[in-house]
């Protein structure tokens, strides 16, 4: 009898512990598993940490950035182009891969590497990012720009971690900041009237939809009893209004 029990024991433990790898791996391997309830809050267990606050909707879509299970420099660089490729040539970026290829920077490189997008901006570190994703020091700029005083007299004394910060120099988008940009703008009223979309009607957008089931769901206004808010909500949206 003992014997039996002892079996039956070492059964279940084993098929538990063969249904929790097949669960955990399911978490890691499935595709789109971060829409899936259960293989979401898996995926969550092996996050070494918090992504950062522009990362944030896409922190259980591993595959996103890790195209292959142990991605080089090189394939996170191609997965952060693919996503943002298009708007930092749109920005005219202020320090594009051409910079960097150019053999009179050499040096710079030996530096920081500024031709990976993953040597500014590492995920899973919150407690070294700062604004913008951002995970080199404030002052980050110093690095290749320490003899700036002397090409500029006006920035003598300024401290570099306030580059950014006093809204002076973006790294990649400096559109706002052209001469030229503030030139053509500079007759203009210091400030413009704040532009305000209509109250949308979806009765009236409704109607133009031919593919909208009224039928199922017919359009009327509603009133307060309509309301399918749980009572707590309910009552405290009142006691706010």
């Amino acid at each position: 009898m003992e014997q039996r029990t002892a079996r039956k024991a070492w059964f279940l433990w084993i098929l538990g512990t063969v249904l929790m790898c097949a669960t955990l791996a399911a978490g890691l391997m499935t595709k789109r598993a971060s829409e899936h309830p259960v293989l979401a809050q898996v995926r969550s267990i092996f996050a070494p940490g918090r992504m950062t606050s522009g990362h944030h909707q896409i922190e259980l879509a591993c595959e996103a950035c890790h195209t292959t299970p142990f991605p080089t420099r090189e394939g996170l660089q191609q997965a952060c182009v693919r996503c943002h490729g298009d708007e930092l040539t749109a920005a005219e970026d202020k320090h594009p891969l051409a910079k960097f290829t150019d053999p009179r920077n050499a040096e710079l490189l030996e530096r920081l590497d500024a031709r990976q997008c993953v040597t500014c901006h590492v995920e899973h570190r919150p407690e070294i990012t700062l604004a913008m994703g951002m995970t080199q020091p404030a002052d980050v700029c110093v690095t290749c720009h320490r003899d700036v005083a002397v090409e500029r007299p006006s920035h003598r004394g300024m401290q570099f971690d306030t580059c950014a910060s006093s809204g002076c120099h973006h790294f990649h988008d400096d559109r706002a900041l052209y001469e030229d940009f503030l030139l053509k703008h500079a007759a203009e009223p210091a400030n413009k009237t704040n532009a305000r979309l209509s109250t949308p009607n979806f009765l009236e957008v409704a109607a133009l939809l031919p593919s909208y089931p009224s039928k199922q769901y017919p359009l009327k206004k509603l009133a307060a009893a309509d309301a399918d808010a749980p009572r707590s909500i309910q009552n405290q949206q009142a006691h706010e209004d």
